[in-house]
């Protein structure tokens, strides 16, 4: 008998659920050839398919042959190659192709056939000809190519077959092979593996290795190697949650139709369940995010956590109780609450700007050995809870509030108190190199890792029956500052489409939103890379830093244009309200 189809959520609370190996497989597919999750029918009927001892090889093949699988081909094409966005009817026209037995290759020669492309490379066959190896190789020309295939262009060759021949290349094909091994398998092609697909690429479509590593042991493997109930989260359909799917793809294809917004990762939170989730091509659902300043709402809910255990005895105690060198300062009558609101009156030039390097505060802090000193040692500008300032320095003083108060770390008191209880595996809080916790910044986990913390939120503070933030301090966090009423406890206040919202946000594009009057939470994270090594900011160690802005081609990419409340509202159009 084919399995149940996935129930609704439950309208309380919400947790992890259980999923067998054959959903958790065919969700991953899903994820990686129709770019979307699967609605309850194609569930069901892929379900009813394994259950019937169908290959995996052969659903794998189906699915990326059907209809959904070959329109998310074009959709991801077109981007990469035009550098645009494919309209309805170019996916409509091209998958219809593919599944009538065009292949990949002659879609690709097609798109960078095209005048629009040839305008791109300034209507000029070397700068075309330049334009086709950066895009097709991922490298410049060399000289002597160049000329030879601008001569040919010149000669009255169509550019048709300038392209056949590039695409064509063994250099072009082990490319697209290295992409679809760490794509779909999160690792390189060994060499035999890669020599041989090299070659076969030749004779078959891009669509047949896609298929053949989605069919793998392997890649089964990597789909199910989270399954148990501190890890796994249920996924379902839009539909289920009352969200049209067709509308709800209008998100991904604003997040990751323009390169230079550098998207990694979308989750979209509905009811409990994700009913979405999309990654960059190279990315997962295992892949590391970055936080930057999204942590300030983890270092908030570890002041609540401290309160509720009684360690603090309310956000009004005066920070001296922390910061014993402060008695008798100008920052003496500074409150807890103060800090919290970012209205320390503390003076703070909070500029990203790399000219500023010698005035700006933040930075002056990331470079600092000693974080915590540094942010201690600013002098006091306007009296304390009169302004509203943004100031990493503020969140960076909850670090000594947390470690005098209970004795711990923030580092540490987050993976006991926030990552564990959350099933957060992996996540790490960054400390600087005197061992203090970054309670400004610099907390890596998933995008899903992410997802939990805001759906915590949304939950009012409850988990799977344990209260882990007092559900009375996240109402306080979610309230408005007294010195604006855009901040809570290091949460921002917005209304978007008419709904009030509450988010965490950092630099690069990083975000969690939680949206209560829907139910609904959607987290965003921009392409990162994350070096390995312990999680210490040390000056002396940039190669460990989660900072663009430190060394070239490490941490976070820029988001370019990209506007958060757009993604949001293409989201709340899709929801049946």
């Amino acid at each position: 008998a084919a399995p149940a189809p996935v129930q609704a959520a439950p309208s309380g609370p919400v947790g992890w659920a259980e999923e067998s190996p054959d959903q958790a497989f065919v969700e991953a597919a899903a994820a990686d050839l129709y770019g979307r999750g699967l609605t309850d029918a194609e569930l069901t009927a892929l379900l009813a398919r394994l259950a019937s001892r169908t290959p995996r090889a052969t659903v794998a093949a189906a699915m990326a042959h059907s209809e959904p699988g070959t329109d998310h081909v074009v959709a991801d094409l077109y981007p990469r190659y035009l550098t645009r966005p494919a309209s309805p009817a170019d996916v409509a026209f091209w998958g219809l192709r593919l599944r009538n037995g065009a292949t990949v290759v002659r879609l690709v020669v097609e798109l960078l056939s095209a005048p629009e492309v040839y305008r791109q490379g300034g209507s000029d066959p070397d700068g075309y000809v330049e334009l086709l190896y950066q895009r097709i190789l991922g490298r410049p020309a060399e000289a002597a190519g160049r000329d030879w295939w601008a001569a040919t262009i010149e000669a009255g060759s169509p550019r048709s077959t300038v392209v056949r021949r590039l695409v064509g290349t063994a250099e072009s094909r082990g490319r697209r092979v290295d992409a679809l091994y760490v794509d779909l398998l999160g690792r390189s092609a060994d060499g035999a593996g890669r020599a041989f697909w090299v070659d076969r690429l030749a004779r078959v479509d891009d669509l047949d290795l896609t298929a053949t590593l989605v069919g793998s042991a392997e890649y089964r493997s990597r789909a199910t190697a989270h399954l148990d109930l501190s890890s796994n989260w249920a996924v379902e359909s839009p539909a289920a949650h009352g969200i049209d799917a067709a509308a709800l793809d209008q998100a991904r294809q604003y997040a990751f139709g323009d390169p230079s917004f550098n998207t990694q990762g979308v989750v979209v939170v509905r009811h409990g369940a994700i009913v979405s989730e999309w990654y960059a091509p190279g990315a997962g659902r295992d892949s590391w995010a970055a936080s930057w300043s999204v942590s300030k709402s983890f270092a908030s809910a570890m002041i609540g956590i401290a309160i509720a255990d009684g360690d603090i005895a309310g956000v009004d105690e005066p920070m001296t109780t922390w910061i014993p060198e402060w008695n008798g300062t100008e920052h003496e009558d500074m409150t807890l609450r103060d800090v919290l609101t970012m209205s320390s009156g503390l003076q703070w030039n909070e500029s990203y700007n790399p000219n500023d390097v010698l005035s700006s505060d933040v930075i002056q802090l990331v470079f600092a050995r000693d974080q915590l000193a540094y942010a201690i040692a600013r002098p006091q500008e306007v009296e304390p809870g009169t302004r509203w300032q943004y100031s990493s320095g503020d969140s960076m003083l909850l670090s000594r509030v947390i470690e005098a108060a209970t004795g711990v770390p923030a580092h540490e008191f987050a993976r006991t108190r926030i990552f564990e209880p959350l099933g957060m595996d992996p996540a790490e809080l960054w400390s600087d190199a005197e061992g203090h916790g970054l309670t400004y910044c610099c907390l890596d986990t998933t995008s899903r890792g992410f997802a939990r913390f805001g759906q915590l939120y949304l939950q009012g503070g409850e988990w799977n029956g344990e209260q882990i933030v007092p559900s009375a301090w996240v109402d306080e966090s979610f309230a408005a500052a007294a010195t604006w009423d855009g901040y809570g406890y290091q949460w921002w206040r917005s209304t978007v489409d008419g709904h009030e919202v509450v988010s965490a946000r950092g630099h690069d594009g990083q975000f969690i939103l939680v949206v209560p009057d829907l139910d609904l939470v959607v987290v965003r994270h921009g392409t990162y890379v994350k070096h390995p090594g312990a999680p210490v900011a040390d000056p002396d160690l940039f190669s460990l830093y989660p900072s663009d802005g430190l060394i070239e081609g490490q941490g976070t990419m820029p988001s370019g244009g990209f506007d958060d409340w757009t993604l949001l509202s293409l989201v709340i159009d899709s929801i049946d309200t």
